[in-house]
């Protein structure tokens, strides 16, 4: 075939596969997120997703290749294929909607877990995802083939193509990452996708109208002299099967490098989806820039076949380079530079690190598949199905990596063990291609594999200390690891304090901690229990440290189902125990491993509370539980009178941010009542009309364990309680009016919330906000306890003092802490029973004594000691007071009262606790 395609129609075609590239990834990126949305988000349910997806591609590369190579017009095949992939996408969402009734009514047969439920999943991503995505499948070897007009020529060709289709990755991981989905939400990023194909289909089958249409090739499908000129080396019928091999096990190992660098990353970089765009961005860029490399001396290339060999052998010696890099980048994010820079700058930062990890092996991927084109090509007529061969092993090997890993390397070896086993395999692929090349000069260099594997063995405890480390140090620095595990869903550790106060960590972010630091987490479980007209049928999604659903188990429900999605956070709840009323042994409670979401759309119980401990909404996937098709399946699955409950935090949102929020969960529960508790606000939707009947109130708060455990957070009576009710549901109204509703179409938080961590703290504007917005609870007590008029009387006077309290809060945020101090006793002046404003109080104290210790001045003794022991009788039991006080006394010589504080502090802490240890050992010394 000795026709040539003209350098403009060569320019438009690779300018279309490019476009083609961007539109594919798009695609990828909102099918997957709106797939989970019905499935679930659990490893099992994205797995299952991604795998169809990538299975409809290797099977349409492996079908459409042999079409390919028929006589017939190439170009306008492919075009025929992207107009296909766009007119499928425009039907996608009728598509999607139909799925969804097909899974919710046989899920609900089915139950939760693994097994058929699993397989459900499977079955039906595979058939909404198989015929577009079998159809981009087939655009590789369409086009190598079109554009392939010489054997001589081909890798160079094959190279251009593949590298520029990842480079289109590449574009289209910016733009719906960055761009068209935090800008404009699904719809709009699809619409541009099927935009882009359309567009790329018509003028690929216009541009196809002029191509000369091949007669048949009736040679020797098996071997040509062609080959052995042309492309250099000749190979043998067991190299060429070795390189489909060898590009299986890059498929499979180079998921698993993704997978690893992802998970490590992560717990630096953050699990948004803007570190998940940057990781996967980088990715990609390494592999196009590989491909292009190639290309540009691809004919020049004489042994393909040892070639592709130095390449595997390098990417597993590239772990002599990516592990002290992966160090170096979580070390660099661990420092004060990350808070310091612009959004902007810090997301360019971010990709930088992850090139200086990822660059170096993907580049040697991106590489090796054209490499592995020019081994295996054995005739001109066969370029298309020589390449979808290629592309299908490859992407067979990605499917089982990913899940190989994820399911299995990672759980049972942990990331440092999984890295050294993934990297041995590239040395193994290595050795087997170098032991069967032809040269005997070849075959000597299969030392170098061998010699590299043998020392990954011996250095793998070095692997294993330097990739621990890069996972536990950000740990370490807020306490001792108890436990640190990666399990199938996540990265999950707790750590301890020298209080005992424990924290949960979940890819590197802390997502809760003990009662004994917060005050928002048992109080999810706590507000709706009070207030529902029952509280027989209790569902909690999210797990968490169990404090919520253990709050809940207060009320002895007779139904108490908890729904967590990660394993390994249901395994380590005991580790909180202390704090969630043992909440993993209380044979009332039923625990159901599965994505939140997805239970509360598919179960057939109905509950009377609704309760949740999500993580922050900025994290990937969880605003899949703020968006108003989350709140309609929860008043679906809502007994008359019931309650759902939705905490939304103050840090790292906008004021914009919270009243979008409040809009959404209003627009479906228009009875809302909404509470602050210190920096999270709490939302309640009523079923129904909501009144406070004060006699009942105080009925459920009278029962002892109620009692001690809202103690924890100073609320010991309705009056504490309903101080910190900020607005009833036409309150809410007003203070959410003209608000953005957020759905699973558009989960704008997401991608606003990550934003606001370098714009500098708003928690002080949107406090402000809520107090011009406040509207006190006397209103809407229905039923007053006796005297009526003296209670009304303290309601009024407590409702005149709250925004002086908040006004407190706010100085106190500011570091503005004498002025703190000021507004907080005028407040108690007015309203001494107040105990938020108390608590308030003694951690402005507290901060002004730690203020002047971190001097480290011993002439500062008497003043520190002053602030401390002010502010310990607003919170007798908080323990860093109670430290401060007991040290500062006995550094003044105040020995009764260290040795008396010194027991206090060993009274109100765990037995596990360092510090109850220490402050034993101080009474026994001062007893003497």
């Amino acid at each position: 075939m000795s026709e040539s395609v003209s350098r403009s129609v060569r320019t438009v075609v690779l300018l279309v596969f490019l476009a083609s590239g961007a539109a594919a990834l798009i695609y990828q990126v909102a099918w997957t997120r709106l797939l989970t949305l019905v499935f679930g988000s659990t490893i099992f349910a994205v797995s299952s997703v991604l795998s169809s997806f990538m299975a409809g591609l290797g099977l349409g590369s492996w079908v459409l290749s042999r079409i390919a190579d028929r006589p017939i017009r190439s170009l306008r095949l492919y075009g025929w294929l992207e107009i296909g992939v766009g007119l499928y996408a425009l039907l996608f969402p009728a598509i999607l909607a139909a799925v969804r009734s097909i899974y919710t009514t046989a899920a609900q047969d089915l139950g939760f877990g693994f097994g058929p439920n699993t397989a459900l999943k499977f079955a039906l991503a595979v058939l909404i995802l198989i015929v577009p995505t079998f159809l981009m499948g087939g655009t590789l070897p369409v086009l190598s083939r079109y554009l392939t007009r010489n054997m001589r020529l081909a890798t160079r060709e094959i190279a251009f193509l593949y590298g520029l289709n990842t480079a289109g990755a590449v574009v289209g991981t910016v733009l719906a990452g960055f761009f068209l989905l935090p800008e404009f939400g699904i719809r709009v990023a699809l619409f541009v996708a099927v935009a882009l194909n359309i567009g790329v289909g018509i003028l690929a089958w216009f541009v196809g109208g002029n191509e000369v249409v091949r007669a048949e090739d009736r040679s020797d499908d098996t071997a040509t002299e062609d080959h052995g000129t042309s492309l250099g080396e000749a190979t043998t019928e067991t190299q060429v099967r070795l390189t489909y091999f060898a590009l299986f096990a890059q498929g499979l190992l180079a998921l698993g490098y993704e997978v690893i660098w992802t998970r490590i990353l992560m717990l630096y970089m953050g699990t948004t989806n803007y570190s998940f765009s940057t990781m996967l961005m980088t990715f990609l860029f390494g592999i196009a820039v590989g491909s292009a490399i190639v290309g540009t001396f691809a004919s020049r290339i004489r042994r393909p076949y040892a070639i592709l060999a130095w390449l595997q052998t390098g990417m597993g010696l590239s772990l002599f380079v990516t592990v002290p890099m992966l160090h170096r980048a979580s070390s660099w994010f661990l420092g004060p530079e990350p808070g310091q820079l612009g959004w902007t700058e810090y997301n360019l930062t971010k990709a930088g690190l992850s090139f200086l990890v990822m660059l170096l092996p993907t580049l040697l991927m991106g590489a090796s598949f054209p490499v592995a084109a020019q081994v295996v090509m054995r005739s001109f007529a066969r370029v298309g199905r020589t390449i979808g061969a290629l592309y299908s092993f490859n992407t067979l090997g990605a499917i089982l990596g990913a899940s190989i890993t994820g399911f299995l390397l990672i759980p049972k070896l942990g990331p440092s063990t999984a890295f050294v086993v993934l990297s041995v395999g590239n040395l193994l692929v290595g050795l087997i291609l170098f032991v069967t090349a032809k040269s005997r000069i070849v075959r000597g260099t299969a030392l170098v594999p061998i010699a590299a594997a043998i020392a990954l063995v011996f250095m793998h405890g070095w692997v294993n200390d330097t990739i621990s480390s890069s996972i536990t140090q950000k740990i370490q620095r807020l306490g001792k690891v108890l436990v640190e595990v990666d399990g199938l869903e996540s990265n999950v550790a707790i750590s301890e304090n020298t209080y005992g106060f424990r924290q949960l960590w979940v890819n590197g972010d802390v997502v809760a901690r003990s009662v004994g630091s917060v005050s928002g987490h048992n109080m999810l479980g706590h507000l709706p229990m009070l207030f529902a007209r029952s509280t027989d049928k209790v569902v909690v999604i999210a797990l968490g440290t169990g404090i919520s659903a253990g709050a809940t188990s207060l009320y002895d429900p007779k139904v108490l189902d908890v729904v967590e999605i990660s394993p390994t956070v249901r395994a380590n709840v005991h580790y909180f125990a202390h704090d969630n009323f043992g909440l993993d042994r209380n044979p009332a409670v039923r625990f159901v491993i599965d994505d939140g979401r997805n239970y509360v759309q598919v179960t057939d119980l109905k509950y009377d509370v609704v309760a949740a401990e999500p993580l922050h909404p900025q994290k990937t996937g969880v605003a899949n539980l703020y968006t108003k098709e989350y709140y309609q399946a929860c008043r679906r699955i809502l007994e008359p009178g019931g309650v759902v409950v939705q905490w939304i935090p103050l840090h790292e949102l906008s004021k914009g941010d919270v009243k979008d929020l409040t809009r959404t969960f209003v627009e479906e529960f228009p009875v809302t009542t909404g509470w602050l508790f210190g920096l999270d606000l709490v939302l309640l939707g009523h079923e129904s009309e909501f009144q406070v009947d004060l006699p009942e109130l105080e009925r459920r708060l009278d029962l002892p364990n109620i009692r001690e455990d809202l103690s924890k957070v100073n609320i010991t009576n309705s009056t504490d309680l309903l101080n910190h009710l900020v607005f009833g549901p036409e309150g809410a109204k007003a203070y959410c009016e003209g608000a953005r509703i957020m759905s699973d179409w558009y989960p704008f938080i997401e991608y606003d919330g990550p934003k606001h961590v370098h714009e500098g703290s708003t928690v002080d504007d949107i406090l402000q906000d809520l107090i011009t917005h406040r509207t006190g609870p006397v209103a809407l007590i229905g039923t007053w306890t006796e005297p009526a008029d003296s209670l009304r009387r303290v309601y009024q006077i407590q409702e005149a003092a709250w925004p002086t309290a908040i006004n407190g809060l706010i100085a106190q945020s500011r570091g503005r802490l004498e002025e703190s101090v000021q507004l907080l006793e005028s407040a108690l002046i007015n309203a001494p029973w107040m105990g938020d404003a108390r608590y308030y109080l003694s951690r402005s104290y507290y901060q002004l004594g730690e203020r002047i210790a971190s001097r480290r001045r011993v002439e500062d003794a008497a003043a520190v000691y002053g602030f401390w022991s002010r502010g310990l009788p607003y919170d007798p039991d908080s323990p860093s007071l109670l430290f401060g006080v007991a040290a500062a006394a006995e550094q003044l010589g105040k020995k009764d009262e260290a040795r008396e504080t010194w027991q206090r502090l060993a009274d109100t802490l765990p037995e596990y606790a360092d510090r109850r240890t220490l402050a034993l050992q101080r009474v026994a010394a001062l007893t003497q």
